[in-house]
C-alpha cells in the first residue's frame, strides 16, 4: 500500500513542501514533488477529507497562512493566501469540516481562527493575545505552541510561557476563552494530544521533559499523573518536542531533543502504554534517527511512526509494534530543514 506524505520545513536550502510517497510493503519512501511557491512552511495540516492542506509561512516581515487543494495527482493547488500578522509562528491546524483554520504565534503570543468559505479564506481573522509569564528564562512573556482541537467542539492551547493550557469554546463563529488547565511552574507546555475517547488529555512540556495526564470531569480536567518523558539513566540536556497517541488508544509517543552544547546529537522517542482510566506507563526509549525531532505522526493504521529530524534534515520512518509498542528504523530520506510532517 503507498502512502502521500507531505512535509514542511524552512527553506533557506529546501524548496518548499516536499510531497512523498510511503510504500509500506517494500518499506520505502520517495519524494514525487515538491511545492516551491511556498516560502518557510514551518507547519502544515491536512484536511484528508476536503483534500485541502494548509501552511504557515513566515519570513522577517510577515506571517501568512497559503492554502491549497490536494489533486488526485497529490500536487498542490494554490487556492488562496492570507496575511495574519504577529511573529514567530509555531503551529496551525484544521478542523474536520475543512471550514476553520487556526493558528499559534509564539513570539509575539496570539492565537487565531481563519475561516474557509467556497475555498478560500475569510479576511477577518480571529485573534486573541495571551498576557503573563513564567518563571523561567524563557517564560518572559506569553508563548502559545500549539492549538489542538479536542471534544465538542473546544480547542486547547498549551502555552509554554503561562504555565496553562488555555480551553477556547469555537462552536460558534468567535473564539470565546472557557477555562484554564495549570501545569506546574516552569514546565513549560508545548504541545497536546487527545485520547480517542475524548476524555483524556495529554500536554507535554518543552522544558521539564514530562507529560501531564488530565481526565475530562463534567466540562473540567483534572490532572491525573504527571510523568518523565526520558529515563534518569539518561544525560545531558534536553527540550520537548512531539506528543501522540495511536488511533486505538493503546500507545502514547513523545520526542526529545538534545539541547544546549549537544543540540546536534540524536533525539529520542520515548513510547508509553496507556492504561484503563488514561494514566501512562514507560516502556522504551530509541533514538529518533536524527538530530533534533521536532515533530513526529503516526500513521492512521497504527504500524509505522514518521519522525521530521530537523538539525539532520532526515525523515525517519519505523515500524510500530501494536502489541509490544517496540520501535524500529526501517527506512529514511533526506528532506532539508524539515520541522512537519503529515500522512494520510
Amino acid at each position: 500500500m503507498q502512502q502521500t506524505i507531505f512535509t514542511g520545513g524552512y527553506t533557506q536550502t529546501s524548496k518548499g513542501i516536499y510531497i512523498c510517497e510511503f510504500d509500506d510493503e517494500a518499506e520505502k519512501i520517495f519524494i514525487r514533488g515538491v511545492e516551491k511557491n511556498c516560502k518557510n512552511p514551518n507547519f502544515i495540516a491536512v484536511n484528508w477529507e476536503k483534500n485541502l492542506l494548509c501552511a504557515l509561512n513566515e519570513d522577517e516581515e510577515h506571517t501568512w497562512i497559503t492554502l491549497y487543494k490536494i489533486l488526485e495527482s497529490h500536487e498542490l493547488l494554490l487556492l488562496d493566501s492570507l496575511e495574519v500578522g504577529g511573529k514567530g509562528p509555531c503551529h496551525i491546524n484544521i478542523d474536520e469540516e475543512g471550514k476553520r483554520i487556526f493558528y499559534a504565534n509564539y513570539e509575539s503570543g496570539d492565537i487565531g481562527m481563519v475561516w474557509i468559505e467556497e475555498e478560500r479564506m475569510s479576511k477577518e481573522v480571529k485573534r486573541i493575545y495571551h498576557q503573563g509569564k513564567g518563571i523561567t528564562q524563557r517564560q518572559k512573556s506569553a508563548h502559545p505552541h500549539g492549538v489542538h482541537i479536542i471534544y465538542q467542539n473546544k480547542l486547547a492551547v498549551p502555552d509554554l510561557g503561562t504555565d496553562q493550557i488555555y480551553i477556547y469554546d469555537i462552536s460558534g463563529r468567535d473564539l470565546k476563552f472557557k477555562q484554564i488547565v495549570p501545569v506546574r511552574a516552569g514546565d513549560g507546555p508545548r504541545h497536546a494530544a487527545v485520547h480517542p475517547n475524548r476524555k483524556v488529555l495529554y500536554v507535554i512540556c518543552e522544558l521539564q521533559n514530562v507529560i501531564y495526564t488530565f481526565v475530562l470531569e463534567g466540562e473540567r480536567w483534572k490532572e491525573i499523573q504527571k510523568i518523565s518523558i526520558l529515563p534518569s539513566e539518561i544525560p545531558g540536556e534536553f527540550i520537548a518536542g512531539e506528543v501522540e497517541v495511536t488511533w486505538d488508544g493503546k500507545w502514547l509517543l513523545a520526542s526529545t531533543r538534545s539541547w544546549g552544547e549537544n543540540a546536534e546529537k540524536e533525539g529520542y522517542i520515548s513510547i508509553f502504554s496507556i492504561k484503563e482510566g488514561g494514566k501512562l506507563d514507560y516502556r522504551q526509549t530509541v533514538g529518533s534517527g536524527g538530530s533534533h525531532p521536532r515533530m513526529f505522526t503516526i500513521t492512521k493504521n497504527g504500524k509505522y511512526v514518521l519522525a521530521a529530524n530537523q538539525y539532520s534534515d532526515v525523515l525517519v520512518v519505523f515500524t510500530l509494534d501494536q502489541i509490544t509498542g517496540e520501535l524500529k528504523k526501517r527506512c529514511s530520506v533526506q528532506i532539508p530543514e524539515i520541522t512537519c510532517v503529515v500522512c494520510k
